[in-house]
């Protein structure tokens, strides 16, 4: 029990430095001799990407990048209309980088915007990025599902 818990928290600290964190999950069981049985399933996950105005947008692609590459990609974070933009810039940049791999990953947003504000200062965004491979997003896109959305005031 013990000795588990602090195995755990060294390999945290451990992979931390790599910009990784662990996620676990438990299930029961019981053993031959019915005792008590607990497995431990140990994901190595990237840790969020918090976007903030002194970032290098091609740092963040390429974490970004990188975890939907191995599939567990990270959770876009920021806090103010610049930082939002950086996100959003480096999310596209991690497009074109996954768009060089023979694999044809593409990536799917979700965005979410935790609180109404109206100080673009303080305002919060959230990216939920999911990985697609194959034609996922071109077929949407090309989807006659699909709306146009105007993010300018310029919508002409």
């Amino acid at each position: 029990g013990q000795q588990a818990v602090q195995s755990l928290q060294y390999a945290k600290q451990y992979i931390k430095e790599e910009g990784r964190d662990l996620h676990c999950a438990l299930s029961f069981g019981k053993s031959e001799k019915m005792a008590s049985i607990v497995h431990i399933s140990i994901f190595k996950v990237f840790s969020a990407c918090r976007v903030s105005n002194t970032a290098d947008i091609h740092g963040i692609a390429g974490y970004v990048a990188q975890g939907i590459r191995e599939g567990r990609p990270p959770c876009v974070r920021a806090i103010g209309a610049t930082n939002l933009n950086t996100a959003v810039k480096a999310v596209a940049l991690a497009r074109t980088f996954l768009n060089a791999d023979k694999e044809r990953i593409d990536v799917a947003c979700r965005v979410d915007f935790p609180e109404y504000c109206y100080n673009p200062e303080t305002l919060k965004m959230k990216m939920d990025l999911t990985r697609i491979t194959g034609e996922g997003v071109r077929n949407m896109s090309n989807s006659k599902a699909t709306l146009p959305l105007y993010v300018s005031g310029n919508t002409q």
